[in-house]
């Protein structure tokens, strides 16, 4: 007998996760935001909330094709994503936040899922807690660009197979040992 449909219920619980994970993050962001923000900080924390959003967008998506290999009940993923969505502008594929423009307490109330849900997941492992940031960025390393000059709206992330980053990794030293080279005369 195949596994593949164990796989993919596990793809669904994962992705399931994940969504209620971003909006549990996105929730943390909202109410991390100060009182009386500067401009810059709303446009990173509508920055910071459209990458969440394409986080959920994608989770929504292998909810959508996995979801045959879970009982019929437990199929509904998308009540969080069509929260958050609710609150965007779509401008071609991009998308726009705009917190300003929300309702926070609604929002809040809407995506309310308690940390302890989570366990250890809610950690940074591998999501940075952005809206913890100073305004140069996180203290331990280098301060992403969206947060140094976040855009007005957010792109669709660019899709890298795991496969592919050796590649990245290989010519990004390439172009490193290049620069740092001493020009030959």
């Amino acid at each position: 007998m195949s596994d593949a449909p164990l796989s993919a219920a596990r793809a669904f619980w994962s992705a399931k996760l994940e969504l209620q994970l971003v909006a549990w993050r996105v929730a943390e962001a909202v109410k991390s935001l100060p009182e009386a923000p500067d401009s810059m900080t709303v446009r990173r924390w509508n920055a910071g909330i459209g990458r969440e959003i394409w986080t959920a967008v994608r989770a929504c998506g292998i909810c959508h094709v996995t979801q045959p290999a879970v009982p019929a009940a437990a199929r509904e993923s998308s009540p969080l994503v069509t929260t958050l969505l609710r609150h965007c502008r779509w401008i071609d594929r991009d998308l726009q936040f705009d917190l300003a423009s929300t309702d926070r307490n609604t929002l809040l109330r809407e995506l309310a899922v308690p940390e302890s849900y989570f366990g250890t997941l809610a950690g940074e492992h591998g999501y940075p807690r952005w809206w913890q940031w100073g305004a140069d960025g996180p203290s331990d390393g280098i301060c992403p660009t969206w947060w140094k000059n976040p855009p007005e709206r957010v792109s669709p992330p660019l899709l890298v197979f795991e496969e592919d980053l050796e590649d990245v990794r290989t010519q990004s030293a390439y172009l490193l040992h290049t620069a740092q080279a001493p020009a030959s005369r």
